[in-house]
């Protein structure tokens, strides 16, 4: 009886710190900085392959919480290049509002004190027959100071 409750704390304790490694909702493919380019990039592939439906995509970011938290900071500058199937490159830079904006923004803490936040990037985004298939989506942190704060970055895409 001794060893079944054992083995059931450890499972407990094996469960709680895998949680604190999950990705956040919706769908995102999160890619930690170990995963990063040597120029700092976040590459994505995202499938865009229906010319008749209209997407919305997100963009989303792991961060230490203590750290994030502490920081004077008020937005994520990122720069942004997108890619088409037809190598087109479309390319921006932005700033996302580390806190809530009306209800925009959503953030999630983890265990293990990470902080998710999920930010809308782009909405009513529409393909033409020509451009379906596979784009390459590519996250740059503009400040290289931030690479302290951050965890991973993410992006996410769905249709209407």
């Amino acid at each position: 009886m001794r060893a079944i409750s054992r083995i059931l704390s450890l499972l407990t304790l094996l469960s709680l710190s895998l949680s604190s490694c999950r990705e956040p909702s919706n769908g995102f493919s999160i890619l930690s900085n170990d995963r990063a380019s040597e120029d700092g990039g976040y590459c994505f592939a995202v499938e865009l392959t229906d010319s008749t439906a209209r997407y919305v995509t997100f963009i989303a970011a792991r961060f230490d919480a203590k750290m994030i938290e502490n920081t004077e900071l008020n937005t994520f500058p990122l720069n942004i290049t997108v890619s088409s199937p037809n190598g087109e490159l479309a390319a921006e830079s932005i700033r996302l509002p580390i806190g809530t904006v009306e209800g925009k923004v959503r953030i999630g803490r983890q265990l293990g004190g990470t902080m998710d936040i999920e930010w809308p990037y782009r909405d009513n985004v529409r393909i033409s027959g020509n451009q379906a298939g596979r784009w390459k989506v590519t996250l740059r942190p503009s400040d290289k100071n931030l690479t302290k704060y951050l965890i991973g970055l993410g992006f996410s895409y769905k249709k209407h």
